[in-house]
């Protein structure tokens, strides 16, 4: 049955049944080697479209393109043109084209959720609606004028080559479908391409290295795809385990001319480091591919010393502020041990964790840059310039060093004697001790002043609710347990 869609006004929409939009695309090319089709949709090739509903309109997604209404949720709607595409060579087919819905008769582009589901074929005989090809591309959701692209990989030749498309309207919407600027392109000649590297060429001095890999894509093949290493810093496999023929292997086509695979490589184990150089591959009309390795690195097993730490410095009794240094190991046999010298620590945090050693764990043979923490420690016999250095060692490399230096302070010192001081004094010495606590941690210098040390006479000393603002880490030492006394004052007293 034969539907004119332009006065479908006059059909009753509640008679109809399920219409599903089928609309198919035959075509013919002028080639003798190798499909190049390109039609805009309008002129003269849009005339070999212009048929069972579609037809030239405006408000395409460039110019004109063919419209047909799609309005009714059920029925196949069948379209196609009478020559087919000839001079395929085998090779890949770059399909492209636009689509687009709008408000029936107008050009306002409809939401996604009006939109259907697509679905693109092609086919070695004019399609039905029974049989409509290999799915190759479906399609469920647009936006606007909607680029729709896809390579066709059938990997033998079609003598004549057709495409069509399905359209299935999901409900009585009433809109108009276009299709504009669709091409046809077949690769020219052998073509092949490579992925990106897995990683980078890097090996222990005397060993081989690590495989690297890329994947190798090839179609329409002339001959065998041949991969040659660089020089002999450099191995090849095929498989990764096999490195029996180091200089060069083959990758064989398929019955469709086609090559997919993956190419392995390493630094062998007599190499040195050097700069890039290129793995090549090579086939029958195929221009070289090269595959850049950015170089390979020899490393030694060694460790890195990071820079020397000056300047340290803490109170004595108090661990002091952690400066750092980073380090870090190749080609090592276990982890790497970070030692502190007398009077240091270390970490590898910066506020915790700190003690006379550390371990550096190594993966792989290899302990990544690491930053390690040294700080003066608490536990100070005596004041005044101390120095030393943490020493990196482990994994079978020759051990390192890392020069650290720094000066403890005495605490600042304060007195309180109830009994004979006054807070008329200064509070720095047990002869011009202050009176009472209050005054104490009223003034500057014990109330502004970080670690410092609080010595309480003999007898009784009085609290009133005393507050200090400024002091982290205030050590109060009395005479004794029994001989120094802290006594509340009540409200009033």
């Amino acid at each position: 049955m034969y539907i004119d869609f332009y006065n479908k006004k006059t059909i009753s929409k509640f008679y109809l049944s399920k219409v599903v939009f089928l609309f198919f695309i035959l075509f013919t090319i002028e080639s003798s080697s190798q499909i190049n089709y390109s039609c805009d949709m309008e002129g003269s090739c849009e005339n070999n479209w212009d048929n069972n509903g579609f037809g030239e309109a405006s408000s395409g997604c460039v110019g004109n393109g063919i419209r047909d209404n799609v309005w009714y949720s059920g029925r196949t709607y069948a379209g196609w043109n009478d020559v087919a595409v000839t001079g395929h060579a085998g090779g890949d087919i770059a399909f492209s084209c636009k689509i687009r819905l709008v408000n029936y008769n107008g050009s306002t582009d409809q939401p996604s959720s009006e939109f259907g589901t697509m679905r693109f074929y092609y086919k070695s005989s004019i399609p039905t609606s029974g049989s409509p090809g290999t799915l190759f591309k479906t399609v469920t959701s647009i936006s606007g004028c909607t680029d729709i692209t896809e390579t066709i990989s059938h990997g033998s030749t079609i003598s004549n080559f057709y495409i069509s498309w399905q359209y299935d309207q999901p409900d009585w919407s009433d809109n108009d479908l276009y299709v504009d600027e669709l091409s046809l392109v077949e690769a020219t000649g052998p073509a092949v391409s490579t992925g990106s590297l897995s990683g980078s060429f890097t090996s222990c001095s005397g060993s081989s290295g690590n495989a690297v890999s890329f994947t190798v894509t090839g179609s329409s093949l002339d001959g065998n795809i041949t991969v040659t290493r660089p020089n002999s810093n450099y191995e090849l496999s095929p498989d990764g385990s096999d490195w029996s023929s180091p200089n060069a292997i083959t990758l064989t086509k398929d019955g469709s001319n086609a090559v997919s695979t993956t190419v392995y490589a390493r630094v062998a184990s007599g190499a040195s480091t050097e700069g890039s150089t290129n793995i090549t591959l090579a086939s029958t009309n195929l221009t070289t591919v090269n595959v850049a390795t950015g170089g390979c690195t020899v490393n030694t097993t060694a460790i890195t010393d990071g820079s020397d730490i000056s300047g340290l410095s803490s109170y004595q009794g108090v661990a002091g502020t952690a400066n750092s240094f980073s380090t870090s190991g190749t080609c090592l046999s276990g982890d790497l041990t970070a030692t502190a010298p007398s009077n240091f620590e270390v970490s590898l945090a910066s506020n915790s964790g700190f003690g006379s050693s550390i371990t550096l764990s190594e993966s792989g043979g290899t302990v990544a840059s690491t930053t390690v923490y040294v700080r003066l420690a608490a536990t100070q016999a005596s004041t005044g310039a101390k120095s030393g250095d943490v020493t990196i060692s482990g994994g079978g490399a020759s051990s390192q060093t890392v020069a650290v230096s720094g000066t403890v302070s005495a605490a600042p010192t304060y007195y309180v004697n109830y009994a004979s001081g006054s807070d008329a004094n200064n509070g720095t010495s047990s002869v011009t001790a202050w009176k009472t606590l209050a005054h104490a941690f009223s003034v500057s210098g014990l109330n502004t002043t970080d670690n410092a040390l609080l010595y309480l006479s003999s007898g009784t000393h009085y609290l009133d609710n005393e507050t200090i603002n400024g002091n982290d880490n205030l050590t109060i030492i009395g005479d004794g347990i029994t001989s120094t006394i802290l006594e509340p004052v009540a409200s009033g007293d």
